[in-house]
């Protein structure tokens, strides 16, 4: 009897054992499934950051951009509507001139040699191929053509400028960045161009951009640009066009690579309490 109980154990501690053997089998069967999950998710997080990091530099350039195109639209709200034309003489595109442009009594401001003089200009206006625009055989662009062996620099209409020499003060159109300063002597008058930003000269594209005139203490704003595309303010021209001795400027104010954004500033036009009114503008895209 004592060894039938004895059997009897054994048997039931072998089949326990089998029992145990077969749950361990099953749960690490479960736990290699789940480490398999988890490596699956971790790849799937790996692609996830990927895509996030992705979009996140787009996202950023995105916003670039629009900081670059609110820009061209806000700086020109805050400023007062110029009262008169400005033409560079090189070719634009077809629709960026108006009827009234065509038909414009034209001042064109010439170089001979190292005079200026401002002209009463006898202007047409010649179609020619638009290289953007036009299909094989269109001529949709405009070209101003001047009958004279002078170089004429720009025109100007609407505005009170008289048939005169100009005095110029000869520059080398320079890109004025940021914490540079430009100095200019007008009849025995000094003044100052300064220019501002969040960055210094270093930085192809600083934020928050401003740029000063400064004359016996006065300092006045005469751009402001938030964000820039590869370009900088230009100085294109500086001198007395409407002959009251103070300094007028022509200035490149555009903040894209493929925009010229002509700023003529006239200090015959300025109120007391400045030095210059921005007199004319004119936004023309690369053609």
């Amino acid at each position: 009897m004592a060894y039938k109980n004895i059997a009897l154990i054994f048997v039931a501690l072998c089949f326990y054992t089998s029992c145990n053997d077969d749950s361990l089998e099953q749960r690490q069967s479960e736990i290699n499934a789940l480490k398999s999950d988890v490596q699956k998710l971790e790849a799937e997080l790996a692609e996830l950051k990927k895509s996030y990091e992705f979009l996140k530099s787009n996202n950023e350039e995105l916003t670039y951009r629009l900081q670059v195109a609110n820009s061209m639209n806000s700086k020109q709200a805050v400023e007062s509507a110029p009262s008169g034309k400005i033409l560079p003489v090189f070719r634009v595109h077809g629709n960026e001139l108006s009827d009234d442009d065509l038909i414009a009594d034209w001042i064109g401001l010439f170089a001979n040699g190292a005079v200026n003089y401002a002209l009463l200009t006898d202007v047409k206006f010649k179609k020619v191929r638009d290289p953007l625009l036009d299909e094989k055989g269109d001529s949709t662009a405009l070209l101003p053509v001047i009958s004279s062996e002078d170089t004429c620099l720009f025109l100007f209409s609407g505005l009170d400028l008289a048939d005169k020499n100009v005095v110029n003060i000869p520059t080398n159109r320079p890109k004025i960045y940021p914490e540079d300063t430009l100095k200019f002597y007008l009849n025995d008058r000094r003044y100052f161009l300064l220019a501002a930003s969040d960055q210094s000269k270093p930085s192809l594209n600083p934020r928050n951009y401003e740029l000063y005139l400064e004359f016996e203490g006065k300092r006045q704003l005469l751009t402001e640009v938030e964000a820039f595309d590869d370009t900088m303010v230009q100085l294109l021209w500086a001198g007395d066009l409407d002959n009251d001795g103070f300094l007028d400027l022509i200035l490149d104010t555009s903040n894209h690579y493929n925009v010229t954004e002509l700023s003529l500033y006239l200090s015959s036009y300025a109120s007391e309490d400045k030095l210059v009114a921005k007199s004319a503008i004119r936004r023309l895209t690369g053609c």
